[in-house]
């Protein structure tokens, strides 16, 4: 366990609501899988984004938009029933939109389904776009009856909302090429397959690893005086300690406003992630 205690109150601002959005099929992996993952993840002091709801529409909220676009990294946990859900599949085109615009990271994770059944939408990837079809078909189907009925009771005045049905037709069949699309895209980026993994555990430790390791490498710049990394040199020295049984207790001393505080702070950010439980106790008076 790693202990930071600071005498100050100030802390660094992150550049992001959120570290880790996680895009899932709740049916599938919300009582298990994703438990121990986002458990785990808080355990690790990573501020992760999970939307909670049992119940989700058609089309995604404003405040899940918000979420997806003020997150670092997505995780999209595809899982056996991921794309029969269209409000998965617009998160996803949401991510992807991030990470074009944004430089969003995002780490696929093919949780009991084979990658290349999401890449080539195949298997229950497959059966799920033939049902989107069927549904949105057996609506285009429904148009000339419409016609039909409106025609033989003489008001006509509802051709309007025909042209507003037919396009929201082509919108659906457009919807379904960038559906595929972005299915394929994702599924071509680095990610981990549960199968390669004995078991859960060793899965989430590998999933947890690698945020934490892209948090690192993308924590905000900080402008410091030439003291200040000469001190952090210093210290880091002091905690490169590869025993396993040795505890270290490190005290750092001296007159207010010389920057204990944020040297302090950067060396837990830097460290933190070594160890199994961690604390950073900012404490303005003892």
């Amino acid at each position: 366990m790693a202990a930071f205690i600071s005498a100050s109150s100030s802390q660094v601002p992150s550049r992001k609501e959120y570290e880790v959005f996680i895009s899932f099929r709740g049916s599938d992996v919300r009582f298990g899988f994703l438990n121990h993952l986002k458990n785990e993840l808080c355990r690790k002091i990573i501020n992760v984004y999970v939307d909670e709801r049992l119940q989700r529409g058609e089309e995604i909220s404003s405040a899940l938009v918000e979420a997806i676009e003020g997150s670092m990294i997505a995780l999209v946990i595809f899982s056996k029933d991921y794309a029969s859900s269209k409000w998965c599949l617009e998160e996803l085109v949401k991510i992807m939109e991030c990470k074009e615009t944004k430089q969003q990271i995002v780490i696929p994770v093919f949780y009991d389904i084979d990658p290349s059944d999401v890449r080539h939408q195949k298997g229950r990837y497959e059966e799920a776009f033939t049902h989107h079809e069927h549904k949105f078909n057996d609506n285009m189907e429904k148009l000339p009856i419409w016609r039909s009925v409106l025609k033989k009771a003489a008001d006509l005045c509802g051709f309007q909302a025909f042209t507003h049905h037919e396009q929201k037709f082509n919108d659906n069949m457009e919807k379904l090429q960038i559906w595929r699309s972005v299915l394929e895209k994702t599924a071509n980026l680095a990610g981990y397959h549960s199968l390669n993994f004995r078991n859960e555990p060793e899965l989430i430790d590998a999933i947890v690893g690698r945020v934490l390791k892209i948090l690192e490498e993308n924590s905000p710049p900080r402008s410091q005086p030439i003291e200040f990394h000469q001190n952090f040199i210093r210290v880091e020295s002091l905690m490169e300690v590869e025993s396993q049984e040795e505890v270290r207790v490190l005290g750092i001393w001296g007159p207010g406003g010389i920057g204990k505080t944020t040297l302090a702070s950067a060396i837990f950010d830097k460290f933190s992630s070594k160890f199994e439980s961690y604390c950073f106790l900012n404490i303005a008076k003892i």
